[in-house]
């Protein structure tokens, strides 16, 4: 059951639970939801979240990468697919990639240690869902 610091971390990023009332509900605009705030409590949030920083949330991301996705190309590839729905311009992949592979061949499995290449993970899936791309899915 979530406690109410998720209800407190969603509500910071504009999206008040339970709180817009029918019949029109939760508002559309741009104008309700497209602050510099809210887009930076947004970000603020996926880093508690995906660095684990949340009491009552854990995610591992390293488990739900499939086990045919070894290499560095395959892994970035797998997050962009899972997060934005296809892949970002090529110039935007071969960053991610050159991110990612810290030097290394993207053909290659990632370098370093395991606590190395987890960290390195959940800052590409951070550095991802920063994407325009993301919000706009």
């Amino acid at each position: 059951m979530p406690d109410s610091s998720l209800f407190y971390r969603l509500e910071n990023t504009g999206y008040r639970m339970f709180s817009w009332q029918p019949p029109t509900g939760h508002p559309d605009t741009v104008a309700d939801w497209g602050t510099s705030n809210t887009l930076l409590q947004t970000w603020n949030g996926l880093n508690t979240m995906v660095f684990n920083y949340a009491s009552n949330i854990t995610i591992d991301l390293i488990a739900q990468q499939p086990p045919s996705a070894t290499t560095v190309r395959q892994i970035t590839a797998f997050g962009c697919s899972r997060l934005l729905g296809r892949e970002p311009a090529a110039t935007t992949l071969t960053r991610l990639h050159s991110f990612f592979a810290q030097g290394g061949d993207p053909e290659q499995p990632p370098v370093g240690s395991t606590s190395e290449i987890l960290l390195r993970t959940r800052f590409l899936v951070h550095l991802i869902a920063m994407f325009p791309e993301f919000y706009a899915r």
